[in-house]
C-alpha cells in the first residue's frame, strides 16, 4: 500500500512540476489566452497538491 502512496504522490509531484513549467510556456501567449492558460495551470496545482496532502494525510484501512 505504501508503494501505491508513494507512486500516486510521485505522479501527482510531476504534474504540479509541469504546471509551474507551463507558467512560463503561457507567458509567450496573447493576453486572453495566457490568462484562460494559466487559470487551467493554477486549478491543476492546486487540485494536484490537494490530492498529495490527502494521500498523505488519510489513514490506510485495515484490509485483513
Amino acid at each position: 500500500m505504501k508503494a501505491v502512496r508513494n507512486l500516486a504522490t510521485a505522479f501527482l509531484l510531476v504534474v504540479a512540476i509541469m504546471a509551474v513549467f507551463g507558467w512560463r510556456w503561457a507567458s509567450d501567449l496573447p493576453a486572453p489566452k495566457r490568462a484562460g492558460a494559466r487559470t487551467a495551470l493554477v486549478l491543476t496545482a492546486a487540485v494536484s497538491l490537494a490530492g498529495i496532502t490527502y494521500i498523505r494525510t488519510v489513514k490506510p484501512t485495515d484490509s485483513s
